[in-house]
């Protein structure tokens, strides 16, 4: 069977002759830290206490920039660790959109003011970006992923990670992330695939077109939980097949094909 680090590795080598960055997540409950250095896996997490980070925002910098400063220094390496964060899809939104054929030249501005248009946050208060999915309409248009997040958000984000030095060379939001990691897994492009990952803050759903992100769902446990610290199980599995249910009906009428494959990706969960 071939070795599916080695295998990264040599494609990374193909695409950069620059050392590769870590891959940093952050979530409410924990830190995460992945690189792969000499073919091998170097492995780092922390797990944060309550209260520090809620829904992908910081709520408490000083206990912030103590947990990272901490973190750093479980990180092999004398200099800074480049890294590109992943952030929880709770503080990112995503929206779908697609283009009449244009020429090449003009499509940046185009997506750029569909973005204006489309954003659910205000756009002087926003950072945001897209990208290409793949032609659309039977090749007369195209089709492309925005995502949008609060640019206090991220500022603040920046500003702990350099007091705790640590350089992001690149912000995304996990669902991104995951879908990424699982066409690095070998999932192939000829199907839309829907991917569950369920964690301690809740359950992204995503549709996975074309080698890549098509639509992203976030659905908070909170929705259901309120203050208590547990869910009933049957309630748990309600939920998750009714909202299971509307995204595939979405992407029916949405992407007019059927999903028939679903991959679930759990942290910690039994």
């Amino acid at each position: 069977m071939t070795n599916p680090i080695s295998s990264i590795v040599k494609v990374i080598k193909r695409m950069s002759s620059v050392s590769v960055a870590g891959g940093l997540s952050v979530s409410d409950s924990a830190i995460r830290y992945f690189r792969i250095e000499d073919e091998r896996p170097v492995s780092v997490s922390l797990r944060l206490p309550s209260g520090i980070v809620e829904g992908g925002r910081i709520k408490n910098r000083t206990l912030a920039v103590a947990a990272f400063t901490e973190f750093r220094s479980m990180i092999p390496g004398d200099k800074s660790p480049e890294v590109v964060v992943t952030l929880g899809s709770g503080s990112v939104y995503s929206q779908f959109f697609t283009l009449p054929q244009l020429d090449p030249a003009g499509v940046k501005e185009a997506a750029e003011l569909n973005l204006q248009m489309i954003s659910p946050i205000s756009i002087d208060q926003a950072y945001f970006g897209y990208q290409f999915i793949g032609e659309a309409n039977g090749g007369t248009g195209y089709e492309f992923l925005g995502g949008f997040v609060q640019s206090s958000v991220v500022d603040e984000w920046l500003s702990v990670f350099k007091e705790s030095d640590i350089i992001p060379v690149v912000i995304e939001f996990q669902s991104l992330s995951i879908v990424r990691a699982a066409s690095l897994a070998g999932m192939g492009a000829d199907q839309a695939k829907l991917i569950v990952d369920v964690s301690s803050e809740g359950m992204s759903i995503m549709i996975a077109r074309k080698g890549g992100l098509s639509f992203d769902y976030f659905y908070s446990w909170k929705n259901i939980q309120g203050e208590d610290r547990s869910i009933p199980f049957e309630k748990l599995k309600q939920i998750i097949s009714t909202e299971i249910g509307k995204v595939i009906n979405f992407s029916l009428s949405r992407f007019g094909n059927e999903i028939k494959d679903i991959v679930v990706n759990t942290e910690g969960l039994s």
